[in-house]
């Protein structure tokens, strides 16, 4: 049996970048936690696949809306709430950057298989969890915020993701997606008009 060391490291990043977020728990409504919370999910895949700068920056303005609303209590820009404009920015931003995943036309069969995955996932979660939850109670806090006895399931999720949104081999992730690069630039002929 091979170990889901995918699903492992990004079941970690999405612990990581929920547990913050149980701090706004009692001051914030739970479902303005879950909507930046639902974005860590796909932030945590990001993170896996070895892509750090946008993820972060995402997550971070999901928490300062958060905080935000702790602070002045509910923000309102341009007539809705922050938090609720964050994660529709973040959202749209998440899928574009998702096209960063492969070059050419095989930008937009990212995007389009990432949200594949992601419906797929979903299908997967609604199931798997009815299972879960007839062995393994909740604390509480699911389906707004990752709880730690469910992480079994969330590998099995990130695996399902890496499989579905990685299956043409122009769409690439972590270290694979990164030798395939650099040999792809050490194999190109020196006369194709790159400098040396």
């Amino acid at each position: 049996m091979q170990v889901p060391w995918f699903g492992l490291k990004s079941s970690f990043f999405l612990f990581l970048l929920n547990a913050p977020l149980y701090l706004f728990v009692w001051d914030i409504p739970l479902p303005y936690v879950g909507l930046v919370s639902g974005l860590t999910y796909l932030l945590a895949y990001f993170l896996a696949c070895g892509r750090f700068f946008a993820p972060v920056v995402i997550y971070a303005a999901g928490a300062s809306a958060l905080l935000a609303n702790v602070v002045f209590g509910e923000v309102r820009v341009l007539g809705g709430k922050l938090v609720e404009l964050y994660f529709l920015v973040a959202l749209a931003a998440s899928l574009i950057y998702a096209s960063t995943f492969s070059r050419g036309v095989g930008r937009f069969l990212s995007v389009v298989l990432l949200l594949a995955s992601v419906a797929l996932g979903g299908v997967f979660m609604v199931i798997a969890a009815a299972i879960w939850r007839a062995a393994v109670p909740t604390l509480g806090f699911a389906p707004w915020l990752p709880e730690p006895q469910d992480a079994p399931i969330y590998v099995a999720l990130y695996e399902l993701w890496r499989r579905i949104h990685t299956y043409p081999k122009n769409v690439r992730c972590g270290k694979q997606g990164a030798i395939s690069d650099v040999r792809e630039r050490r194999e190109a002929p020196s006369g194709s008009g790159q400098k040396k």
